[in-house]
């Protein structure tokens, strides 16, 4: 028998973020991506290949037919002093939530692409899954770029 999962991830990726991840991200996170269009997935080069080839569909895409709800968006940080240029610093924020993510997908696709996000979320807690039958969640923490799970 399958297990389901739910899981809930609110983040804001570093500053030093690399584009190739960002546009990876927004790929996977568009409901109207395109398997034929998937772009190169350069941020993953020397990962696991395993990763790249489960990473072939937008699955954290908005789908309201599957509970699944996801925005990730760019937004100012801050602006730098006039002295420094006055330029304006973006930070780009992940917020997904699905209910019912069988255990194929949830480690296949989900808690591997989390493992591999942490590198690039800021430190502190980032949300929670959990087992459909079990009582509590497990948090979810981003510490010295590590994914930390805590039941």
């Amino acid at each position: 028998m399958s297990s389901h999962f739910s899981l809930v991830i609110m983040c804001d990726l570093r500053e030093d973020t690399p584009s190739s991840c960002i546009e990876m991200i927004e790929w996977l996170s568009n409901s109207t991506s395109d398997p034929a269009t998937k772009p190169d997935f350069n941020c993953l080069e020397g990962d696991n290949e395993l990763m790249s080839g489960n990473f072939d569909f937008p699955f954290l895409a908005t789908l309201p037919e599957e509970e699944v709800v996801s925005s990730f968006q760019k937004h100012l940080r801050y602006r730098m002093p006039v002295a420094q240029g006055g330029a304006d610093v973006y930070h780009y924020a992940l917020q997904f939530s699905a209910r019912d993510i069988l255990d194929d997908g949830f480690y296949d696709c989900y808690l591997l692409f989390l493992d591999w996000l942490a590198s690039y979320i800021e430190d502190g807690f980032i949300g929670y899954y959990k087992e459909y039958f079990d009582d509590q969640p497990t948090l979810l923490y981003v510490k010295n770029r590590k994914l930390v799970e805590r039941s």
